[in-house]
């Protein structure tokens, strides 16, 4: 008897404490341990839900005649609004499923699950070198994708990375996967409790209801932030646009212009293979269906420009994106492909930047303007 108890002994306590670790998910606890500056969680759990109100609209704007249209992006596009880009492409209605630092492995994952079920008219695709970065991996692998989108997209076996560019494979790589596996098997790796989160979440922080300014605890700041995405969810169909003006002064720009280089960059830059590879991915998809797709080069502020130029990122990135269409272009002469580049256009005088890589809010709607213009021509 003693003998059976100490054979089964690991395996119980094995069960009780992947048991206990399902209580760090749940959403009473996570009010707590989920620091409150980090929205980035929010944005990238709330396109379930950006999802399912996509679908259930789709019916609405079928009886308007209304085209569906997507904005993959990073925070950098989060601001599009539907109703600025409404007044460009007449009858479309555009779903935004842009998250900070998300990359192509993330706009594959939802382009490929929504275009399946709806049609679409086009696709608003960023890219960049930052979006190549290994950087633009990490909240992809611990708050997003699902079960079989990991195993259909991955490489089981060592992968050989000597040519990002060139790579070939299914996607992910083990280790990407290891990561993904442990983020969603065992939640105390995903939402970690930090006693100094927890802290935090008790000081009050600064919140702006209605132009009014007030002081909230940490935790409510997260439940106010939250409503606002579920509302913006649904009145903005995922965007976040606001109009305020902000320029950063010129010198924190220029401080932050170095700060972001070294993050995203380093002293020679090495893109993300699994990047480059759902970056590819993603265009044969919309080559394969006939979805033009608009490749936004997102503005910068001028300093981090300059330093991507003299390490000529943005040469060689641009003809990275050209030849892939050009092959695409090879196999189905139909498919449309619009760059839009506004870093030197005369056309934006709108230029004011929070930081050196994220433009004012208010400068979103004169930004937009000049997709219209590139489409058309």
């Amino acid at each position: 008897m003693k003998s059976k108890i100490i054979f089964f002994l690991p395996i119980l306590l094995a069960m009780f404490l992947f048991s206990f670790d399902k209580i760090f998910s749940l959403e009473i606890v996570k009010k707590y341990t989920i620091p409150w500056k980090k929205i980035e969680i929010l944005f990238y759990e709330s396109k379930d839900d950006l999802f399912q109100v996509l679908k259930t609209n789709y019916p609405k704007h079928k009886t308007n005649n209304e085209n569906i249209a997507l904005v993959l992006g990073s925070s950098r596009s989060g601001e599009f609004a539907y109703k600025d880009i409404q007044k460009v492409f007449k009858q479309t209605a555009a779903y935004n499923f842009s998250a900070p630092l998300a990359g192509p492995i993330f706009h594959y994952y939802w382009l490929e699950k929504i275009s399946n079920e709806i049609p679409l008219e086009f696709v608003i695709l960023e890219a960049d070198p930052i979006m190549f970065s290994k950087n633009s991996l990490k909240y992809t692998l611990n708050y997003s994708l699902d079960y079989e989108f990991v195993f259909k997209n991955s490489n089981f076996l060592p992968r050989k990375e000597l040519n990002p560019m060139s790579a070939e494979g299914k996607g992910m790589s083990w280790d990407e996967v290891e990561t993904w596996l442990n983020k969603n098997l065992f939640y105390v790796y995903k939402y970690p409790p930090d006693p100094n989160s927890i802290k935090d979440n008790n000081k009050e922080a600064m919140w702006i209801q209605d132009g009014n300014l007030t002081m909230v605890k940490g935790y409510d700041y997260k439940l106010n932030f939250h409503e606002t995405v579920m509302k913006a969810n649904r009145i903005e169909y995922g965007a976040i646009p606001n109009q305020i003006f902000h320029q950063g002064d010129e010198s924190f720009i220029e401080k932050d212009a170095r700060n972001m280089s070294k993050i995203y960059f380093g002293n020679k830059f090495i893109p993300s293979t699994t990047q480059i590879l759902f970056f590819k991915k993603i265009l044969k998809l919309l080559s394969d269906k006939n979805i033009p797709v608009i490749i936004y080069w997102p503005i910068v502020a001028q300093p981090l420009r300059d330093d991507m130029e003299e390490r000529g990122l943005v040469d060689q990135y641009k003809n990275f994106i050209s030849k892939e269409i050009d092959l695409l272009k090879t196999q189905n002469s139909n498919f449309k492909s619009y760059l839009v580049d506004p870093q030197n256009s005369s056309k934006l005088k709108c230029r004011a930047f929070v930081d050196s890589v994220h433009l004012s809010g208010a400068c979103y709607q004169e930004l937009f303007s000049l997709f219209g213009d590139r489409f058309r021509n």
